[in-house]
């Protein structure tokens, strides 16, 4: 099981760059991994879209960028883009968060994203528990932290995806076993 935070981010411009841009740290060991995504839902006629980037923290609080080019129009398909985050090794803090639409030759440009700080908890947020056919194990729900924020008042707290290291798979001959995994 996967807790996971997410937002649906205000309208993007089909054929448009954006950047999340937001701030991460490590919160018990030296180091731990985030992983920021942009994604859209699968959607009738519409296939699942998305870009992620797993980045390293260490303890002091780092800027942290993920930059992705939406489809043009034609592929789009006016679907909903939202962004998540899920820590992959150890608890991490994650606050500041923002969109930032790059341009060309013109600097960016900063579109709205409800709560980026998590002042106001959940709100523009969503929380989900995903069950990943019991690869992790994971009983801690993200939470906010107020002692310890890279700006304002409060930052998320998300717990780590503890993944189970080995399991057994029944195996048939004649029949394919496909394995894949992530480090």
């Amino acid at each position: 099981m996967a807790w996971l935070a997410s937002a649906v981010l205000p309208e993007i411009e089909p054929g448009a760059t954006y950047e999340l841009r937001f701030r991460a740290r490590a919160i018990e060991d030296e180091q731990a991994l985030v992983e920021a995504l942009f994604y859209s839902e699968v959607e009738a006629g519409k296939d699942h879209w998305w870009k992620a980037r797993k980045l390293s923290v260490g303890e002091a609080w780092t800027p942290c960028v993920l930059t992705a080019t939406i489809p043009l129009a034609a592929e789009w398909h006016d679907r909903q883009l939202s962004v998540r985050f899920h820590a992959r090794s150890a608890p991490v803090a994650v606050d500041a968060v923002e969109l930032v639409r790059v341009e060309a030759g013109s600097g960016a440009q900063h579109e709205p994203l409800a709560n980026g700080g998590f002042e106001l908890g959940w709100t523009g947020w969503g929380i989900d528990h995903v069950s990943m056919d019991m690869l992790y194990r994971t009983t801690v729900a993200p939470s906010f932290i107020t002692d310890d924020h890279a700006e304002g008042a409060t930052c998320l707290h998300l717990p780590p995806q503890n993944c189970i290291m080995g399991m057994r798979y029944p195996a048939r001959p004649g029949v394919p076993l496909i394995a894949s995994w992530s480090a």
